[in-house]
């Protein structure tokens, strides 16, 4: 039974965040909240950077408590601000009205990378790469101070598990699919089993300054997830996105199982390496494969012609695989990756 000060304690900092007056860098008042003993949905803001006009850079946050202790789930969108395939699926979940956990907390950030989300750009207008700047600095690059505060978001949130949705970048698409690293412990290979993708990619090697590797150091378990492409809305991709989030919501026991939320594929195909197909030649592609194919060695995925139709030569696939991605501009110059294959695990 909660007392009636830290009742009123928690109705007082709920009132204070709707109105605005809690600064939204203050996160322990957030974090009180995700620790009260009653059910509570908040929408607010964190403060994730400043404009050059002086303006705080706030990203919209919304805040799913249950009331009850148990898992911390984060789940993030546009670390790449044109990657508006994770915005939408968090859109999608937190306009549901019927959306509702039981134990433990779940708090949905749509867009992390403001700057480069309102100018449809992956970088920061420093041209720095946000998912290549963790865990950042305090006082570095608007990059860096970016990564800064969604770290300090990270521990004070006290997050367990962090779900982080990506699209292709510009001009390429992407099967939707699952990157993890089953090393990290037993509830990542869950979660990534559970999410419900075609494809799940386990590779141990993971990108220095990626906020995948700060979480792999961290002890966070951790899924990237890929579909659809930069600056567009792919309906698939939000799909399986979404229903993935609810069967990770399932799987960590934050909420009752639900029957009507099923795998999009059935058959998983399991791979530890992947590698990109590239251009021979310069010209114009003719794709006879696309995302999701299983190809054999050997097998062509396309031709390159010149200007006036003339065959240059053939795109063959060197190994067995599927390929979980592909170029969509066919305009190529010798080297270009063209298709994405994940190898068969052994």
């Amino acid at each position: 039974m909660v007392c009636s000060a830290t009742m009123l304690i928690i109705y007082t900092i709920i009132t204070l965040l709707l109105s605005g007056q809690i600064k939204a860098t203050d996160y322990t008042a957030i974090q009180k909240i995700a620790q009260s003993t009653s059910p509570t949905t908040i929408t607010s803001s964190i403060v994730l950077g400043s404009r050059a006009d002086g303006s705080e850079l706030r990203s919209p946050i919304r805040i799913v408590h249950s009331g009850n202790p148990g898992p911390v789930l984060s789940i993030f969108g546009a670390i790449h601000g044109d990657e508006i395939t994770g915005t939408e699926i968090i859109r999608r979940i937190s306009s549901n009205p019927s959306f509702s956990i039981t134990t433990g907390t779940v708090y949905l950030i749509p867009v992390v990378n403001l700057p480069g989300f309102y100018q449809n750009l992956r970088y920061l207008p420093d041209r720095r790469d946000l998912n290549r700047t963790f865990p950042g600095s305090s006082n570095g690059s608007q990059a860096a101070r970016l990564a800064y505060a969604l770290i300090q978001f990270l521990k004070i949130s006290k997050t367990t598990v962090v779900v982080d949705l990506h699209s292709a970048a510009t001009l390429r698409h992407n099967l939707p699919q699952i990157r993890a690293t089953y090393s990290d412990g037993e509830l990542t290979e869950k979660l990534a089993q559970s999410f419900g993708t075609s494809v799940i990619l386990n590779s141990s090697s993971v990108i220095d300054g990626s906020l995948r590797a700060y979480c792999k150091k961290s002890g966070i378990a951790y899924l990237l997830y890929e579909g659809g492409e930069a600056s567009r809305i792919d309906e698939t991709s939000v799909h399986v996105g979404v229903m993935g989030v609810y069967s990770v919501l399932d799987a960590l026991g934050m909420k009752p199982p639900d029957p009507d939320i099923k795998s999009i594929q059935k058959e998983i195909f399991y791979s530890r390496k992947s590698f990109w197909v590239r251009a021979t030649d310069s010209g114009i592609l003719n794709s006879a494969k696309t995302s999701g194919d299983l190809v054999s060695e050997g097998e062509t995925l396309g031709q390159i012609t010149d200007l006036l139709g003339v065959k240059i030569g053939d795109i063959t696939s060197p190994q067995t695989g599927i390929i979980i991605g592909h170029v969509t501009n066919p305009i190529l110059n010798a080297g270009d990756p063209i298709f994405h294959i994940a190898q068969p695990a052994k």
